[in-house]
């Protein structure tokens, strides 16, 4: 066999892949309202690596490539390939999965949470959720997964900071006559760094990424988030540890109260003071059990505070104001935080609302006790389902 014929069979095979993968998202068990909402981005991605593999065989076939050029476009081509085969696989999965109802109905109430989200933040979304093994957004489809098997009402607002990830670059602000993106102007700035570090983005473009995201999901869900993230996803063990990709625990934990307590200055007219004082102790005790400083040190909690409020001015800046909670929200939400809740709601009754109650409520249940949680969690998914 000659070596190129090597080449050739895996330049086949990638394309053998990718229309597989493009059978596989066209397959009549997949959910078509679902389908439809990500058919033409998946379309363009999977035509335009096929294009580009039918190229490079065909400069092959009239030897128009060196062997050695050939196989490092392959290469590169098979890593584009990869993350178009990932993102459909992801979506075939996660739609089979949500058909069968392994969500329990979660995430279709996300997706109408989500939906009134973007209306208020005037940025059209036409996506949805699925379950995956971890909370993540990529923006090749834009379809936002939620954690599996932890599909409840308790871990709705960690979509909300996904949602965040889609929400930051395509806020848009007039400037001189003509539309800026100031959140892209900061990624662009903080990526830079990129080169020096190495990296496809740098740290700075990372941390600022998930800094938003806490920032829009606590502005727009108020204590729902803040609360959430303490209770159900930060281990004080590790508090101070960072990674590349996230800052660490503790400085988020900063952050996130910070913007409560910014929210309730200037939204919410002092209400959240005691809920967030609880929020903050909860926290502090924690530390304080698992051996750890129970707040940050001057420099780094200056670094996060200055951080995040950069970020709540960009936000404001950028949104209408009906997209923060409000001193009306947080009215609504305590009048709802009753166990069971009332049988009638309020017309202006949101789903935010409906989830801070529910929130506001299992802070007062001192025990945390599963069957107690599961009652109040069905009364309130039974009122969020009530919303038109």
């Amino acid at each position: 066999m000659e070596p190129g014929r090597i080449l050739q069979a895996q330049l086949e095979v990638l394309r053998l892949d990718l229309v597989r993968s493009r059978k596989a998202a066209e397959a009549a068990e997949v959910e078509p309202e679902l389908r439809n909402r990500v058919a033409a981005r998946f379309d363009v991605e999977l035509t335009r690596v096929l294009g580009r593999v039918d190229a490079l065989k065909a400069a092959i076939d009239k030897a128009e490539r060196s062997p050695e050029s050939a196989w490092r476009e392959l290469r590169e081509l098979q890593a584009e390939a990869g993350r178009v085969l990932d993102e459909c696989l992801a979506f075939v999965q996660g739609a089979l999965a949500r058909k069968a109802g392994m969500d329990e109905g979660i995430c279709a109430l996300t997706d109408l949470l989500l939906a009134d989200l973007a209306t208020a933040a005037d940025v059209a979304w036409g996506r949805f959720t699925l379950l995956a093994t971890s909370e993540f957004y990529r923006d090749m489809a834009e379809v936002i997964r939620i954690r599996y098997p932890e599909v409840s009402l308790w871990s709705m607002p960690f979509a909300a900071h996904e949602f965040g990830h889609f929400i930051g670059p395509a806020l848009s602000a007039r400037r001189d006559g003509a539309f800026a993106y100031p959140f892209q102007e900061l990624l662009k700035t903080a990526d830079e760094k990129a080169k020096g570090e190495g990296q496809a983005h740098s740290r700075e473009w990372h941390h600022l990424q998930e800094s938003f995201a806490d920032v829009f999901a606590t502005c727009t869900l108020g204590p729902a988030y803040a609360a959430a993230f303490i209770l159900l996803r930060m281990n004080p063990t590790d508090a101070n540890a960072s990674a590349y990709t996230h800052p660490s625990a503790a400085a988020r934990v900063h952050a996130i109260l910070w913007t409560l307590d910014k929210l309730d200055a200037t939204h919410v007219a002092g209400r959240l003071r005691d809920v967030t004082a609880m929020l903050r102790e909860l926290w502090a005790a924690s530390l304080r059990l698992a051996g750890q400083a129970d707040k940050l040190a001057d420099a780094a909690a200056s670094f996060a505070t200055e951080n995040a409020s950069r970020l709540f001015d960009l936000l404001v800046g950028a949104t209408p104001p009906g997209l923060m909670f409000d001193a009306p929200a947080w009215n609504r939400s305590q009048a709802l935080a009753l166990v069971p809740p009332p049988a009638v709601l309020v017309p202006a009754t949101t789903r935010c609302d409906v989830l801070n109650a529910a929130w506001l409520a299992r802070l007062g249940i001192a025990s945390q006790n599963r069957y107690e949680l599961n009652d109040l969690e069905h009364s309130a998914l039974a009122a969020f389902r009530r919303i038109a």
